[in-house]
């Protein structure tokens, strides 16, 4: 599992002043991409290793409003990998109230950096994938039971 934190962001947020619904997607995408930063993973990589991560699935589930300015934790878990996808399930946590506020999961395809043919995932990639399919024993029980059913089949 890996976690961040992020502050809600005015232009995120919708007319209500709320966290728009569809933004929830974008806080998943930039958690899995700073793991993949933090194990140096970034952009000059992919090329390198001729590889794009394209987005084929994506799922969010709305518990809580979140307003700009808010500070949240935003957790990522690896529920599957097979031979050239994987999945990441995401929750969204209010730091304030300790409350869920989103929940979701990502599925994406490796293809080739340069054509676009669906490829292996790189060992790179996957020795990261695998290192977060562990959610540390101190993860509280409501957010590990959110997070392993985000992504459900």
């Amino acid at each position: 599992m890996y976690k961040t934190t992020e502050i809600v962001r005015f232009s995120d947020t919708d007319a209500a002043g709320i966290l728009y619904f569809g933004s929830f997607a974008t806080y998943f995408d930039e958690n899995f991409l700073g793991i993949l930063r933090y194990y140096g993973l970034d952009w000059e990589a992919h090329k390198k290793l001729d590889f794009l991560l394209p987005i084929i699935e994506h799922k969010t589930s709305f518990h809580h409003p979140l307003k700009f300015g808010d500070e949240v934790e935003v957790l990522c878990y690896v529920s599957r990998i097979g031979n050239h996808s994987f999945t990441t399930n995401h929750v969204i946590v209010n730091k304030e109230t300790g409350e869920i506020c989103a929940s979701g999961y990502i599925s994406r395809v490796v293809v080739g950096y340069d054509n676009f043919v669906k490829r292996d995932i790189p060992t790179e990639v996957k020795s990261v994938l695998e290192m977060l399919k562990e959610l540390p024993g101190n993860v509280r029980q409501d957010i590990r039971e959110t997070i392993k059913t985000a992504y459900s089949k």
